[in-house]
C-alpha cells in the first residue's frame, strides 16, 4: 500500500470486521478508476468482498440515502449485487466482490457495445424508480455553493445550458445510473455485465446514460446510441447527446474547482485546477457542436 493507502487501512479492516464471524480478515488491492472514494477487494472468512471508503468531502457531491435506496431498487433486477453494508452517515458500502473484469482493461468492440445498450435498455424499461429526478441544474447550482471562484467562461457555459435544457427536461425520465462510464460495468466470469456505483443515480432521460458513457470520447455515445435504438442518429439524436456531455462538463467542473480550493489537488497528486480547465475546453466544444446542429436542424 502507499503511505497515503495505509491512511484508510484501519477503516478497511474496521468495516470488514462488522460483516466478519471469525475476524479473518485480508486486503488484496484498491481497484482505481473514481477520484472520490478508495475501493478495496477484501477477503473477509475466506470470501471476496468490495469496501468502498468515501474520500473527503465526498458529503458534498453524493446524498447516501438516496444511493442506498437506489442500489437496493437496481439489486432487484440483477444488475448490481445486493449490499452486504450500507452505512448512509459514513458513506461505507460493503458488496460481494464481481469475478470479472472492468470495461477499462478490455477492448470495447462492438459486441460489447450491445451488451452495454442491452444492459441500458434493461435498466430503462424496468419498472424501478429512483429516490427522486436527476436535476440536470440543480445539482449543478448546489455544487456551485461550494465553489469560491470560477472562469467567467464557467457562466457563458451554463447559461447556455440554461437555454437547451428544456429539451431535456421535457423528455420522459426513467431510472439512470448518472455516471455509466466504462470504469462502471463490469464484465463478469459468467458473461454477464454488471453496472455498479449507483452515487449519482436519478430518474432522466435515457439519453443522459447514453451521453455519459461518451463523456470522454463522444464518438462512443454515438456508438452506443446507434445500438440502443437500433438506427441511424438524427440530428436532434445529436444535439442531446451534445447538450448531455454539455451538462457534464459544467457539473464537473465546479466538483474540479471544489476539490482544488479544498486543497486535495496537493493531498491526492492531481491537478484538479488543470482538471476544470480541461472541463471547460470541452463544454466549449460541445457547445459549438450543438450550435452547429442546430442551424442545420
Amino acid at each position: 500500500m502507499s503511505e497515503l493507502d495505509t491512511n484508510y487501512k484501519d477503516e478497511i479492516l474496521k468495516a470488514a470486521k462488522l460483516i466478519s464471524k471469525d475476524g479473518e480478515v485480508k486486503i488484496i488491492k484498491r481497484l482505481l478508476g473514481g477520484m472520490s472514494n478508495y475501493t478495496y477487494v477484501v477477503i473477509i472468512d475466506g470470501a471476496k468482498y468490495v469496501i468502498r471508503i468515501p474520500g473527503q468531502y465526498g458529503e458534498l457531491f453524493v446524498n447516501r440515502k438516496e444511493e442506498k435506496y437506489n442500489l437496493e431498487q437496481v439489486a432487484k433486477i440483477g444488475l448490481v449485487k445486493e449490499s452486504l453494508y450500507f452505512n448512509v452517515d459514513t458513506g461505507v458500502k460493503i458488496t460481494p466482490y464481481i469475478e470479472g473484469e472492468s470495461l477499462n482493461n478490455i477492448n470495447v468492440d462492438e459486441e460489447v457495445l450491445r451488451k452495454i445498450a442491452n444492459t441500458l435498455k434493461t435498466l430503462h424499461t424496468s419498472n424501478i424508480k429512483a429516490f427522486r429526478d436527476y436535476d440536470y441544474i440543480g445539482r449543478i447550482n448546489e455544487y456551485e455553493r461550494h465553489v469560491k471562484h470560477y472562469d467567467v467562461r464557467y457562466i457563458k457555459l451554463k447559461g447556455a445550458l440554461l437555454n437547451l435544457i428544456g429539451r431535456l427536461n421535457k423528455l420522459p425520465r426513467v431510472f439512470s445510473h448518472g455516471d455509466c462510464q466504462r470504469s462502471n460495468f463490469i464484465l463478469g466470469e459468467d458473461k454477464k455485465l454488471y453496472l455498479v456505483d449507483y452515487e449519482y443515480s436519478g430518474n432522466a432521460s435515457i439519453y443522459f446514460d447514453l451521453g455519459v458513457f461518451g463523456y470522454l470520447n463522444f464518438p462512443n455515445a454515438v456508438k452506443l446510441a446507434e445500438l440502443y435504438f437500433e438506427r441511424r442518429l438524427t440530428l436532434n439524436d445529436l444535439v442531446l447527446l451534445h447538450i448531455v456531455n454539455l451538462q457534464q462538463y459544467v457539473q464537473w467542473y465546479t466538483v474540479a474547482r471544489i476539490k482544488e480550493e479544498k486543497g486535495l489537488s496537493s493531498k491526492l497528486g492531481v491537478d484538479f485546477a488543470k482538471i476544470a480547465e480541461r472541463y471547460l475546453e470541452e463544454g466549449a466544444n460541445h457547445l459549438k457542436e450543438i450550435e452547429k446542429l442546430l442551424r442545420y436542424n
